[in-house]
């Protein structure tokens, strides 16, 4: 997992880049967009691990032991996209666009036991990815 996190990094270093080939510019606001990128990516990459470590978790606590990384990037998350929409670093649609994984990440520790479907975890993943980059690059726009 933590060679994912690390090529995520780099991967996501293109939102950056999109934005300076765009405007001609590389400063604070590509910073902003290759963090947003980046924290995107990587609740995307904990949320599947932690799926598939727990596929045969059925208590609350067997999932929480699994995905605890998860559950802190969560808070965090949430935390750290509060402060920088407070100081104006991130429109308000740009930190919109992180409230349905958000949403999709804690409410599944709550949820009744069911069998892990590995191709519906990865369409929902990849509709996540793409409300997301609307909302992102729209935040951005308006």
């Amino acid at each position: 997992m933590a060679s994912q996190l690390v090529g995520s990094i780099g991967l996501t270093a293109t939102a950056a880049a999109a934005y300076y080939v765009a405007s001609g510019r590389l400063d604070a606001t590509a910073f902003v967009i290759w963090a947003a990128n980046w924290v995107f990516a990587a609740n995307q990459i904990l949320y599947v691990q932690a799926r598939i470590r727990s596929a045969r978790a059925t208590t609350f606590n067997e999932r929480l032991s699994q995905g605890k990384w998860f559950v802190l990037l969560e808070i965090t998350m949430a935390l750290a996209l509060a402060l920088s929409w407070r100081r104006g670093w991130l429109p308000s649609l740009a930190w919109l666009a992180f409230l349905p994984v958000l949403w999709r990440g804690l409410p599944w520790f709550f949820s009744s036991s069911t069998r892990l479907q590995v191709r519906r975890l990865g369409v929902s993943e990849l509709i996540h990815a793409v409300i997301f980059a609307v909302l992102f690059i729209v935040g951005f726009h308006i």
